[in-house]
């Protein structure tokens, strides 16, 4: 491209010195003319060619954005988590009253501690007969005992728990490693027992523990019970040592307390109370005799407690 616009350029300038030379006259005017307008023509060709040979520059076109709206996003809605009501298994006990639990089903077995009135507790198994239940003592995690259901509640279907055969009553053991009184024994508060039976009203009665520490048998004996609170004053006869549950006499009743036997002593009948003892307080006089007929040898002791 560079070399044609060169020879173009020279050739019009050696047209042009050409025309300079020629003489000027008449005749050779027509020949100047002539070269004036070739040059023209020349110069016309020229301009055309070089406009053909650049393209036109195309003007840039501006490129709008859209914008362009983002999605919605929803969230999602407040839904509540559904509420988690947690269910506790097993088979649970709510003592309604104070009552003993026992190493054994009955008042006869050792007592090993106090579940009292609004607590909770977890059977494990339950005997064959009687209401009682085995379970874990709230005293002492690590022991077992057997709990009297007659003033509880219970929770849970008692027909998952294993049956336990009760163990048979337990026989004292007599072990001889000091000499002991000819006659004495040892005596406590053990419990209070009420009895409903409609339409009589409810009774209250108190219950004695009493073991022979002696050499003595005791067949009789004789309890003279005062309410120091009211100042009232009932008095119990019996031939017979036993316990009650309720308004049940125990199946285990005893004529007689052998050196080194103990048994529970119900102050019910005479000495029933109409009234619950809690938070009373008491004095028992509590005399054993040797005779069936409250005769022979006696040992009288006097005990104060409160219920």
């Amino acid at each position: 491209m560079k070399r044609r616009c060169l020879f173009v350029i020279a050739l019009l300038l050696s047209i042009s010195l050409s025309a300079c030379n020629l003489p000027i006259n008449a005749g050779h005017s027509g020949a100047i003319s002539q070269t004036e307008i070739a040059l023209n023509v020349a110069l016309t060709q020229f301009a055309a060619s070089q406009t053909a040979a650049v393209p036109p520059t195309a003007e840039p076109t501006a490129t709008v954005a859209i914008p362009t709206a983002a999605p919605e996003v929803l969230s999602p809605p407040n839904t509540p988590e559904p509420a988690f009501t947690p269910t506790r298994g097993g088979v649970w006990l709510t003592v309604q009253e104070n009552t003993n639990c026992r190493s054994g089903p009955g008042s006869l077995f050792d007592f090993m501690g106090l579940i009292n009135a609004g607590q909770q507790v977890e059977a494990v198994a339950r005997s064959t007969v009687g209401e009682y239940y085995y379970i874990k003592n709230p005293t002492s995690y690590s022991d077992y005992c057997w709990l009297w259901t007659r003033y509880t509640t219970v929770a849970g279907d008692t027909g998952t728990l294993p049956v336990f055969t009760p163990q048979p009553s337990p026989t004292p053991k007599v072990t001889s490693t000091f000499t002991k009184a000819p006659a004495d024994f040892f005596v406590r508060y053990e419990n209070t027992q009420h009895c409903s039976e409609p339409p009589k009203p409810v009774v209250y009665g108190l219950q004695l523990y009493v073991e022979n520490t002696g050499s003595t048998t005791w067949e009789s004996i004789k309890v003279k019970l005062v309410n120091e609170t009211r100042h009232q004053t009932t008095t119990f006869e019996q031939k017979l040592f036993f316990g009650v549950l309720g308004c049940t006499i125990e199946a285990i009743q005893q004529n007689d307390l052998t050196p080194g036997e103990f048994s529970l002593v119900a102050l019910y009948g005479s000495s029933s109370l109409n009234y619950n003892p809690a938070g009373e307080s008491f004095t028992a006089q509590v005399t054993l005799y040797s005779g069936n007929d409250y005769t022979g040898i006696s040992v009288t002791k006097t005990i104060a407690f409160t219920p």
